[in-house]
């Protein structure tokens, strides 16, 4: 575990880059329309079928820009996760992006820790 607490209550925490693997290799083929809601994704719905009930929030930028907005809402999923890159960039972060296909992406961006993304907590063990 990632051992980050983070916004999550007691007994949760925040995903590692590794967890999210975990996940996504447990659930196999087809995992993004596994993860996905089964409504309010503009292009192609989920079947949710193993409970993640993943939503189309898009992502928020622009923190350091003085105003913010957000982007692909209905289209798109960001969630973060706690494993920072080392190279080439410490403003890198691994994120994981459901989109209206059937796999998830990692995704590292650049500035990625300017970026308001979606989280998932994680129950401790």
């Amino acid at each position: 575990p990632s051992g980050v607490k983070g916004v999550c209550p007691d007994g949760w925490h925040l995903p590692s880059d590794p967890e999210w693997t975990i996940l996504t290799d447990y659930l196999g083929d087809s995992v993004g329309i596994k993860l996905r809601s089964t409504t309010g994704w503009d292009q192609r719905n989920g079947d949710n079928s193993c409970g993640f009930n993943a939503l189309p929030a898009g992502w928020f930028y622009g923190y350091d820009e003085g105003g913010g907005r957000y982007s692909d809402l209905g289209y798109f999923a960001w969630f973060w996760s706690t494993t920072e890159m080392e190279e080439p960039s410490e403003s890198l972060v691994w994120t994981r992006r459901l989109n209206p296909t059937t796999y998830i992406a990692r995704d590292n961006e650049e500035g990625a820790k300017n970026n308001g993304y979606s989280i998932r907590c994680i129950k401790d063990e």
